[in-house]
């Protein structure tokens, strides 16, 4: 659930990235990592991902997860919950249910750091890589591949 949320997030970041693919892609790159390093962009996102998880939690799951049960084939080894047709992703998530989107909304800034650190890292390696593909794409043409 914490997973979903923080890569629909980071998705809502990768907006440039068709730019990436571009031959000079360092200005791109360097553009998204100043966005994910920006306070002011970590606390929008931050914010979006707390009201994202509040709305989650008042999914209605109940319906789904009792006509996921019903259609597992006899024998599948599923179990047969029994949930309230009207049990919501907080009712499934527990106790710790209040605090969840506050504490997905207190990571994002420090995971936006991380991720601001690996697109430099990815900038920097563009050159290697760039190479690397023309070796193989050399290499492959030395063979006569269908």
């Amino acid at each position: 659930m914490r997973a979903c949320i923080i890569a629909a997030s980071a998705l809502a970041l990768a907006a440039p990235l068709p730019a990436l693919a571009q031959d000079e892609a360092s200005p791109a790159m360097a553009e998204l990592s100043d966005r994910l390093s920006d306070p002011v962009e970590q606390e929008k996102l931050a914010t979006m991902v707390g009201a994202m998880g509040e709305v989650l939690m008042e999914l209605p799951v109940g319906p789904l997860v009792n006509a996921m049960a019903k259609a597992a084939p006899e024998g599948s080894g599923m179990a047969k919950p029994d949930i309230a047709p009207d049990a919501t992703m907080r009712d499934l998530a527990g106790p710790g249910a209040e605090r969840m989107q506050d504490e997905i909304a207190d990571k994002v800034p420090v995971m936006m750091g991380m991720l601001a650190g690996l697109v430099e890292g990815l900038d920097a390696l563009r050159p290697a890589l760039k190479e690397m593909a023309n070796r193989m794409e050399n290499r492959i043409g030395q063979h006569d591949l269908p």
